[in-house]
């Protein structure tokens, strides 16, 4: 087959696209399933003008030659809005770690409780199951309409004067959980490629789409108490690795 070089056509994309992450200079092995990217924007690399004038009296001020030369490098800004515990990494800026917890009874834990101010416990994640007793100095418990706890916290408030005191006990059960902890804020970033299909809908092909190696880092706020769905941003320069001769690969079918 011979590209029809002179020959227009449209092309309209629809891509599904995975990412892997690279390991120093070893490109990654293993690839996430396919992310809903709302963009993946690929710039070219930015370049200046310097151009030669003639000083001279014949054709003064007219350009001898003009060349372009790059001031930076081909750049890469992605957004989506499903996403990895590595992409919420780089997005938050964080580090992933699992956490574990198993239930059990914590009793007379010694607290002090304080009018209408909410005041820590020793665990979070509680029982809300599993009513929080709380006894005064005297032993004496505590009516749970005088104050409030916050099981997932782990934080009890007195409501009532006769819950706020000094060296009083509480019990409580804490409950059986795994999460991701997030330590979130930091300057992360990771060398990640993208790699996976892109339809051309006007030819009703399947192409392939590959960004080999990309320097990506948090391009954007994180608002927690927005609503909606967790997005990520991300942005850095391409790199063209050993054994490519470009930072970024694009194969339309034709036949």
């Amino acid at each position: 087959m011979t590209i029809a070089y002179h020959t227009p056509r449209a092309v309209y994309l629809r891509c599904e696209l995975r990412v892997g992450l690279w390991s120093g200079d070893t490109a990654p092995t293993q690839f996430s399933d396919a992310i809903n990217f709302d963009k993946v924007e690929i710039t070219t690399p930015v370049q200046e003008t310097e151009s030669l004038l003639s000083n001279m009296i014949t054709g003064y001020g007219s350009a001898l030659d003009s060349q372009n030369k790059p001031t930076d490098p081909a750049n890469a800004a992605l957004e989506f809005s499903t996403l990895t515990p590595r992409l919420i990494e780089l997005a938050l800026g964080a580090t992933v770690s699992e956490q574990t917890q198993t239930g059990a009874t914590v009793t007379d834990e010694v607290i002090t409780t304080a009018l209408n101010i909410w005041v820590p416990l020793a665990n979070q994640y509680l029982d809300s199951g599993t009513a929080l007793v709380l006894k005064n100095s005297s032993d004496t418990v505590i009516d749970t309409s005088k104050y409030e706890v916050d099981y997932v916290n782990g934080l009890i408030k007195a409501t009532h004067a006769d819950a706020a005191g000094t060296g009083w006990k509480a019990t409580y059960d804490t409950i059986t959980r795994t999460w991701e902890r997030y330590e979130s804020g930091n300057a992360a970033s990771e060398y990640v490629m993208v790699v996976g299909q892109a339809l051309d809908k006007v030819a009703n092909t399947y192409g392939r789409l590959q960004i080999h190696k990309v320097n990506l880092a948090a391009a954007g706020a994180f608002d927690p108490v927005a609503g909606g769905h967790l997005r990520g941003s991300l942005a850095g320069d391409m790199i063209t690795p050993t054994g490519y001769t470009s930072p970024w690969r694009f194969e339309a079918v034709t036949a």
